[in-house]
């Protein structure tokens, strides 16, 4: 065979628009049933210009004067043998060697050479790249994610879809219309099997878990089978270059609390005392550690949370139950043991919302993994050496063995007669301290709402904001009712 256009080039490209043109040269050297695409335009002109930044400069010219060479044995009228001026009609991207050179001599060379591509010639592609990540931020996303060789393969595969001129054109011309052939060409991209490739793309691993890759339907073509989600997209915007960075890009810090200690007069002090202990053990690393607030919706444990983390200068991490089940047997479990390795002991606390979820009596398990959990959460528990904090509103429901494993159980209730004066003249009124003001009808009626919680105050402010309006003292207490009702409504249907 004559001289191929890609020896070894001093210098060489940039290390990510070699690993798109590796990519694309290991597909249509490992997949024959690319080749015929080699006589669209489209397709051939995206393969040169991935290609062309591999050849050497001189052999470039010697190309081109071929190329450019007078055939005075063929018709110089023929269509085919007409320097052709085109750009790919698909985007915005132009080829500048497809541009004002003889078509047919040009493409008679490059489609006898690129399917014939030499595996040596991809060996040494190999050598010079390598398989690392050519952007700097999926490294770190593959450090801090725990993801294997293959996942970062695949990230990079996408993250080049999207940065790298004529890739996405080559892979939508590509013609796969089959999810065998897009898999057959991104395991011969990858150097990877298909098994493998398939098991990284199942939506239990950490690629979908993390939403950061998805799988597209089977009617996909090969531009459009591997889609970047959301959150890959963002990483790749902003750019962290280290696991602090990335941390501080991607996780938005649980707000600052709105209230104080003193605002739980009832847990005074039971919360002095937790505070203390609980930082103690955290400075000292001491495990299983842990206290359960229990009370009805919108009592405040979230808050008290808050007020927690602030007086330890922790930050707080908070996580529903919610989001740890799965339907599958053994994934709960394994997210369990995901978030408890991942938190800042140091620096973070952790609250896990609804965790009757998660710790159900298990004399009432009907299937073995329903204790399995149980099991997982409370060993978790024993072995955390950070601050964990557990909520429920169900606290019957709660395993028995559980309950044990908690050194302090802490109870909200719905507010006092003095707490629902003082947020009613702070919400209603502007200030707090105007409760001598509220009228005696108002807070008679106040008075007689015994199922109030901050929970129903910190709504009807949200509808005040909503609606933009100003509600009248009467108005904002009317709301209120409504909303002492609608819990009325669903105990009753309990």
């Amino acid at each position: 065979m004559a001289q191929g256009p890609f020896p070894a080039r001093s210098g060489g490209p940039p290390r990510r628009t070699l690993c798109a043109a590796r990519y694309a040269l290991q597909i249509v050297a490992r997949c024959p049933f690319a080749h015929p695409r080699l006589h669209d335009d489209d397709f051939l002109g995206a393969l040169w210009a991935l290609t062309l930044p591999l050849v050497e400069p001189a052999r470039l010219v010697q190309l081109q004067a071929d190329w450019l060479r007078p055939d005075r044995e063929s018709e110089l009228d023929d269509e085919e043998e007409r320097p052709f001026r085109r750009r790919m009609r698909r985007g915005t991207e132009e080829s500048p060697l497809l541009d004002g050179v003889p078509g047919a001599r040009m493409r008679e060379f490059l489609i006898a050479h690129f399917t014939a591509i030499p595996e040596r010639l991809l060996a040494q592609l190999v050598q010079a790249d390598g398989h690392r990540p050519t952007h700097p931020s999926v490294t770190v996303l593959a450090h801090c994610a725990g993801l294997d060789e293959i996942e970062c393969r695949i990230l990079d595969f996408v993250e080049k879809k999207e940065a790298v001129p004529y890739f996405r054109t080559f892979l939508r011309e590509a013609g796969c219309d089959s999810s065998r052939d897009n898999y057959a060409c991104l395991s011969a991209a990858l150097d990877v099997r298909t098994l493998e490739l398939q098991s990284r793309l199942f939506r239990r691993n950490p690629l979908a878990l993390l939403a950061l890759v998805k799988k597209a339907n089977r009617r996909a073509n090969l531009e459009d089978v591997l889609q970047s989600e959301d959150l890959f997209d963002d990483i790749l915007t902003l750019e962290p270059t280290t696991s602090a960075a990335l941390l501080a890009a991607l996780i938005e810090p649980a707000g600052a609390a709105e209230c104080a200690l003193a605002d739980f007069p009832h847990l005074a002090p039971e919360a002095a005392r937790l505070s203390a202990v609980l930082g103690k053990a955290a400075a000292t690393l001491a495990p299983g550690v842990n206290a359960l607030l229990y009370g009805p919706p919108g009592s405040g444990k979230t808050e008290f949370a808050h007020v927690l983390a602030d007086a330890l200068d922790r930050e707080l991490v908070v996580m529903a139950s919610s989001d740890l089940v799965s339907p599958y047997v053994g994934e709960p479990e394994r997210n369990l043991a995901r978030l408890f390795a991942d938190i800042d002991t140091a620096h973070s606390m952790l609250l896990l919302d609804e965790v009757d979820s998660l710790l159900r009596d298990r004399r009432q398990a009907r299937h073995s993994w329903e204790a399995t959990q149980v099991n997982e959460l409370l060993q978790q528990m024993e072995r955390f050496g950070g601050i964990f904090i557990a909520a429920t509103n169900l606290i019957g429901q709660l395993d028995a063995a559980a309950m044990r494993c908690f050194n302090f159980k802490l109870q909200f209730r719905t507010l006092e007669h003095t707490q629902r004066r003082s947020l009613f003249a702070r919400e209603a009124l502007g200030d707090a301290r105007r409760v001598g003001e509220i009228a005696p009808a108002l807070g008679a009626r106040l008075d007689a709402l015994d199922m109030l919680t901050q929970g129903d105050f910190a709504n009807v402010v949200r509808q005040r904001d909503l609606l933009g309006d100003t509600p009248s003292p009467k108005d904002f207490l009317r709301r209120l009712i409504v909303e002492c009702r609608h819990k009325e409504g669903m105990q009753a249907a309990a």
